[in-house]
């Protein structure tokens, strides 16, 4: 089963729950002719709700291929600031209400050469690797460079990063669990696009999250 198809049935299951419920419901007390607006009704309420589904997978698509695009441009003028990509990528996430995060995620020296240089700064330590990533917390646009001291920078690493450059395409991300706070977690999912310079060396990968 495509990916994409995955992500369908689990965005629209609560649909198709509310109109099973609804359906059986209805075949026990009405009339027939009643019935088949109801079920005509459901179907148009899932149709439109796949629709909605299909625009902001679409969105978020685009939304990484334009990072990508971005990036790879600064990266071969020599544009390779550690400032540009992080606003970037806030404006990006500004501009859609339905991502919760936007991100770029580079390999070691990948950027611009500088991990080591930049792993004294507390904004890019340990490891001084440079990750932009705009993000939401509590109705706010949050912006950062690095790891900021993570103890755990592998966990920039995993899947989401793994995935696209292995299979050098861009992806949809399997739907997870994401933490949005000690007490709330939701259903995510990710577009990935992996990043090569002109040479087809892997520089990293951007990504949106939604």
């Amino acid at each position: 089963m495509r990916l994409r198809t995955k992500l369908f049935l689990v965005f629209t299951g609560i649909q198709a729950i509310t109109f099973g419920v609804l359906l059986t419901y209805t075949i026990g007390i009405t009339g027939a002719s009643l019935r088949r607006a109801l079920i005509d009704a459901g179907r148009e309420r899932a149709k439109a709700a796949a629709s909605r589904i299909e625009t902001r997978l679409g969105a978020a698509a685009q939304g990484a291929q334009d990072i990508a695009g971005a990036a790879l441009a600064l990266h071969r003028v020599g544009l390779n600031d550690r400032e540009g990509l992080p606003a970037l990528c806030a404006e990006t996430l500004s501009r859609s209400s339905d991502f919760f995060a936007t991100w770029l995620v580079f390999g070691r020296n990948a950027w611009d050469g500088k991990d080591e240089i930049y792993s004294g700064q507390d904004e890019y330590a340990p490891s001084g690797a440079f990750v932009p990533w705009a993000f939401r917390e509590e109705g706010a646009v949050k912006v950062q460079s690095g790891m900021q001291g993570d103890e755990n920078p592998d966990s920039y690493y995993a899947d989401f990063y793994k995935l696209p450059l292995e299979r050098r395409r861009a992806l949809y991300i399997e739907p997870y669990s994401e933490a949005i706070s000690n007490a709330t977690s939701v259903l995510m999912t990710t577009f990935a696009v992996p990043l090569y310079d002109e040479r087809d060396r892997s520089l990293g990968v951007a990504g949106v999250d939604l």
